[in-house]
């Protein structure tokens, strides 16, 4: 019953900031350039099938610009990447972590991050997130919260 009190709040409230947005000007984009990348992919090192080194080559062989390996806990090590990663294809260091609330997980991404990061469980939902969210900003990185109270295999 909560997660539907939950989702009918968030559908009110998006509605309502919707309905009641402010016109604002559209940024000049001539000029800027679009880079396809990947924030969000795994190895073998967590639930992928393939090694780091494969992983990356793939994205780079179909066009990808850059890509953040993001297994479990501990940053991916850019120094892998070194006879892949170019002036056409970066790797950039990421972790997830996966901190398990109430019988679901939440799966929080640190995108640049330069340390270890172990998941650890909160009071709340809130807390736990946001202790997440707190422990990659500290490792200099930037949180990406890619799964909320979802239930999976790992």
């Amino acid at each position: 019953m909560k997660g539907k009190r939950l989702f009918a709040y968030v559908f009110l409230m998006t509605l309502y900031v919707l309905l009641s947005a402010q016109e604002f000007d559209v940024p000049d984009t001539k000029g800027m350039k679009l880079y396809k990348g990947n924030t969000h992919a795994h190895s073998n090192k967590s639930v992928g099938n393939a090694s780091p080194p494969d992983v990356a080559l793939w994205y780079k062989n179909n066009g990808y610009r850059f890509l953040v390996l993001a297994d479990d806990s501990i940053p991916s090590d850019t120094g892998t990447f070194s006879k892949i990663a170019d002036s056409s294809f970066i790797v950039i260091p990421g972790l997830e972590i996966k901190a398990l609330y109430q019988g679901r997980w939440i799966h929080t991404n640190g995108l640049n991050v330069k340390d270890t990061i172990y998941p650890k469980t909160e009071v709340s939902l809130d807390n736990t997130l946001q202790r997440g969210i707190d422990e990659i900003c500290k490792s200099g990185g930037v949180a990406q919260i890619n799964h909320l109270l979802c239930k999976q295999w790992h």
